[in-house]
């Protein structure tokens, strides 16, 4: 029984190895062609296999969908030799005086047999199916939109492609898009206005807009309006690809050989709450190699506003000196990394953070702050010393009297 179990895992591991093998083997063009629809439309055409691997193939060629019956192959079975890279096979096309409107759609498939063994009584075969479309448009009767929409973000600013065919057999005089951008909470962020077009049938034009907005998850609507009918399409979007971003590092006291807290600020630049923001920093010597490994809680930061990821570091056995590594934020499935270079001293500590200098105590500040007030002390007494100097030599030059 065991035996069998394993026999029939190795063949079925053949057999993928075998699809996986094949699926790159073979190619065709045109993937989908389409055709405006003519009643008793006749044309000849062609599709294109390639031989990639340069294997000898033998190939059937089947078609299938609604209108399969006026897509016709004078040849059904082919032979691609090892030497031939690629071969056309052509075939008639004949459309009927009528069709249902819209999409109709015949699939010509390509199927291979790559592979048969024998094993005793059993066989292995694969069989793997190459499609390519022809898609028929038959006009709806009057008027008809066919509507897709595109957008394209880029940090705070999202693009929106908002494409329509008039799939119809009447002119649309005057077509427009009207989109309504909807945040998270399902509240409206903004409307966005498009010109209006003119739409011939069979002829497709496209609606673009531009929106910059904050760093989120957004939806945006598109209503078609045109010669009053209207038609819609929605799709999701989201603006930022990672909404933490690092502002300052700071401690209260640091001192090295205890146990420091030390708070990281982060802002969430999107509209909506951040979930298990958490942040990490690894550190190696620079001349022992040793790694120091940080890291904080997980903690939800609400909408567009800063808080402090807190990270409790045990500096008992770390040395004074320099250290390079990584400041690691994360939440949610969203990674990203930021070098950092830091100098560890007895009583102090500094970071860099990708070229931004963050002093990571806050008694640093405070001793600047005091040099500060200390250097304009002195120089106020200097200047209070100097003009007190100078008024008393003023009252001492006694005016000449002349005789």
């Amino acid at each position: 029984m065991k035996k069998n179990k394993i026999m029939v895992g190795i063949l079925s591991l053949l057999i993928l190895i075998v699809i996986a093998s094949n699926v790159s083997a073979l190619g065709i063009s045109p993937g989908s062609k389409d055709i405006d629809f003519q009643p008793n439309l006749e044309e000849e055409s062609k599709i294109k296999i390639f031989n990639n691997e340069k294997r000898n193939l033998s190939l059937s060629v089947h078609v299938r969908g609604p209108i399969n019956n006026s897509v016709e192959f004078e040849k059904k079975e082919f032979f691609m030799g090892s030497e031939t890279d690629s071969i056309s096979i052509p075939y008639k096309l004949a459309l009927p005086e009528a069709l249902n409107p819209g999409k109709n759609i015949a699939e010509i498939v390509i199927l291979e047999t790559p592979l048969v063994q024998e094993s005793g009584s059993l066989a292995i075969s694969a069989k793997i199916a190459l499609t390519s479309q022809i898609v028929v448009n038959v006009p709806y009767p009057g008027k008809f939109l066919e509507v897709d929409m595109n957008i394209v973000t880029k940090e705070s600013v999202a693009n929106f492609f908002v494409r329509v065919k008039n799939l119809g057999s009447e002119k649309i005089e005057d077509t427009r898009a009207i989109i309504t951008i909807w945040d998270h909470k399902k509240d409206i962020v903004d409307v966005l206005h498009t010109n209006a077009l003119t739409l011939e049938p069979q002829k497709r034009e496209e609606f673009k807009a531009s929106w910059t907005g904050k760093f989120g998850e957004y939806t945006a609507i598109a209503d078609i309006n045109y010669d009053g009918l209207k038609t819609s399409i929605e799709t999701s979007f989201t603006l930022g690809d990672f909404f933490l971003k690092p502002l300052r590092i700071y401690s209260g006291n640091f001192e090295l050989g205890e146990i420091v807290k030390i708070n990281l600020d982060v802002e969430n630049l999107a509209n909506r709450e951040i979930k298990d923001a958490k942040a990490n920093i690894v550190l190696r010597n620079n001349v022992s190699d040793k790694i120091i490994n940080i890291p904080s809680d997980p903690k939800s930061i609400v909408p567009l506003s800063v808080d402090a990821l807190e990270l409790f570091w045990d500096s008992k056995e770390t040395e004074e000196g320099i250290y390079s590594g990584t400041l690691e934020l994360s939440y949610e499935d969203k990674v990203k990394e930021y070098k950092i270079r830091t100098i560890v001293e007895k009583k102090d500590i500094f970071f860099q953070i990708e070229g931004i200098t963050m002093v990571l105590k806050e008694k640093t500040k405070e001793k600047n702050l005091r040099k500060t007030i200390l250097i304009i002390s002195l120089l106020l007494i200097f200047i209070w010393t100097f003009i007190n100097f100078k008024q008393k030599r003023n009252l001492n030059i006694k005016p000449k009297i002349k005789r």
